[in-house]
């Protein structure tokens, strides 16, 4: 599996270790992605037991899913859970720079 930063815009996301992770929860990702531009996507994310989520996913590489092909992993919303700001695939780590 190709590293998750390959796909995303290295100046806006970094890998963070595993000790510094914090605030994510297991999402199934529905396999309906849509580009909203070159660099944006709009995914449909589940919680067990919980409502679908439309969240949005920016600052990826141009026409690069992170997610394609990934049925589960942890993600980090923001606090109003629009927006993907930490992803987590078998311990791949991905989180927005501050």
């Amino acid at each position: 599996m190709a590293d998750l930063l390959d796909k995303l815009n290295e100046a806006k996301w970094e890998v963070i270790p595993e000790s510094a992770k914090s605030d994510y929860k297991e999402y199934k990702v529905v396999h309906q992605h849509m580009f909203i531009n070159d660099t944006s996507l709009r995914i449909i994310i589940q919680a067990e037991d919980d409502d679908p989520k439309n969240v949005v996913l920016e600052d990826c590489k141009k026409k690069k899913d992170p997610l394609h092909n990934i049925g589960r992993c942890e993600i980090k919303l923001n606090a109003d859970e629009s927006q993907i700001i930490g992803i987590d695939v078998e311990g791949d780590i991905v989180q927005r720079k501050s």
